[in-house]
């Protein structure tokens, strides 16, 4: 898959900098949602120390062709890599998010939608607030 991405980069115009082989490297290895406290961290541990600014403009660079994409959640920035459809279970007590599938639940919503109000859809983002399992039973809901 790497190497897909870096092809994908590289017919974009885009050069591959050792910033942008470590961002790809950290999306590879964490899977879903990566925000920025986590990305600085994985970085640092590859003895790669870039000002946030930089990171941002590689962010958005890889964002623009696609590569990655960013989602916002309660206020927060994640990026991830576009593997699998998929949407997202937030617990509003402890932050903890994860991934559920649902495999073509919405594709003949989104094709009625597109044609009734003329309108290209090229994806959607659709998360779950609640409480995980441990939250659930501090808060004795």
């Amino acid at each position: 898959m790497k190497n897909e991405i870096y092809e994908k980069i590289r017919e974009s115009g885009g050069r591959m900098t050792k910033i942008k082989k470590a961002l790809i490297d950290v999306f590879l290895e964490s899977g879903c949602l990566v925000d920025m406290e986590t990305i600085e961290k994985k970085l640092k541990k590859r003895n790669l120390k870039p000002e946030k600014s930089t990171i941002f403009r590689e962010l958005n660079a890889l964002c623009d062709k696609q590569i990655i994409i960013k989602n916002s959640i309660s206020g927060k920035s994640f990026y991830e890599i576009p593997c699998s459809h998929h949407h997202h279970l937030v617990c509003v007590y402890c932050g903890k998010i994860e991934s559920v599938e649902m495999k073509n639940i919405f594709k003949s919503f989104e094709k009625k939608l597109s044609k009734s109000k003329n309108f290209l859809i090229t994806n959607h983002v659709l998360d779950f607030f609640g409480y995980c399992e441990k939250c659930r039973d501090k808060q004795k809901l």
